[in-house]
């Protein structure tokens, strides 16, 4: 006999919200849609209708309800630390979009209340799962290009309307863009990160609030590293290249087709896909298919709770190097 389809609450409804709300009402077979909730009411209600689901305008009233069997987090940053102790006492499971907090003691108190109610954490992480960056990993895995020397990330944002936010006083900038490239750099190379020493601008929006940097990143197996985030005013460029002894490994850019036209001005080809709904939509479905799939299981998750406090420190030392122009180890935030 099948299993039933685990029943999933999504709290906060903005993009990501959005795009994992799709994914759960797609595919009925792994999991339904059991709730929604977000603090715009009408947002909640007229989604809700729509799926035929109840909605709520707290993540606490969503909790209460005993067909949601584990939910999706996808309130802003500052606020996952509370919502995943409130989840965890409630007996849920939890997916939590990155980053985990923007506070480590925050994450610790979260952890703790998960560890006791003997729930199962997975942190949002997507790009492990995009197919290109599994691939080089494996790659890399398999020494394809002997001992790994260097990593350099590029991930650029098209421009936005404004600068990043900021997040408790912070840059936004490392908590919501870089601090995926942090995590990437542990996924392929398997070590912990050392130090980072940034760069950081604002040229592209003219303000003091921090719109590019490069990341200088020391890896405990020796490894160094180089992430380079900005919003850029053509395209969403998405781009890996990991060097080594034997030879150098290139994850490129995803266009909306690969049809190019030749003519006599020269070869031109498509757009770049626009942002990360487009780009990454797949592997938003890939990470929620492993969830429930570690769920089923009883295994904790990948990207764990670890995965998750350790880019969330990285992103913090990310923070303070760019404000006070010198490189943090790690052993400065705990």
């Amino acid at each position: 006999m099948m299993a039933q389809p685990l029943g999933i609450g999504i709290i906060g409804l903005g993009t990501i919200g959005h795009i994992h709300e799709a994914t759960v009402r797609s595919f009925g077979d792994s999991f339904r849609l059991a709730a929604v909730a977000d603090l715009d009411e009408a947002v909640a209600r007229r989604l809700g209708t729509e799926a035929g689901v109840p909605a709520y305008a707290s993540g606490g009233e969503l909790l209460n309800n005993p067909a949601v069997e584990a939910v999706v987090i996808a309130t802003p940053a500052e606020t996952h630390g509370e919502l995943i102790e409130e989840a965890a006492t409630a007996g849920k499971h939890v997916f939590c979009e990155k980053p985990l907090e923007v506070d480590v003691q925050r994450i610790d108190r979260a952890l703790a209340a998960v560890e006791q109610a003997g729930v199962l954490l997975m942190v949002g992480f997507n790009r492990r799962f995009d197919q290109n960056f599994e691939d080089l990993g494996e790659e890399l895995n398999a020494q394809r290009v002997g001992a790994l020397i260097s990593i350099h990330i590029i991930s650029r944002d098209p421009i936005l309307r404004g600068p990043p936010r900021q997040i408790d006083g912070m840059s936004g900038l490392f908590f919501e863009t870089t601090i995926h490239d942090l995590d990437m750099l542990r996924f392929l190379t398997r070590a912990e990160i050392e130090w980072v020493h940034v760069q950081a601008s604002a040229p592209v929006h003219g303000q003091a609030e921090v719109d590019t940097a490069v990341t200088f990143v020391q890896m405990t197996n020796g490894v160094v590293a180089t992430i380079d985030n900005s919003q850029a005013a053509y395209h969403y460029d998405q781009r890996i290249e990991a060097f080594g002894t034997k030879g150098a490994l290139v994850a490129a850019n995803q266009t909306v087709n690969t049809v190019t036209l030749s003519d006599a001005e020269g070869i031109h080809a498509p757009r770049h896909q626009y942002f990360f709904p487009q780009r990454y939509r797949q592997s938003y479905i890939n990470e929620l298919h492993a969830f429930c799939g570690f769920i089923k299981a009883g295994v904790e998750p990948r990207p764990s709770a670890v995965d998750g406090r350790a880019a969330t420190a990285a992103a913090l030392a990310c923070h303070r190097s760019a404000a006070e122009a010198r490189p943090v180890p790690l052993t400065e935030i705990g």
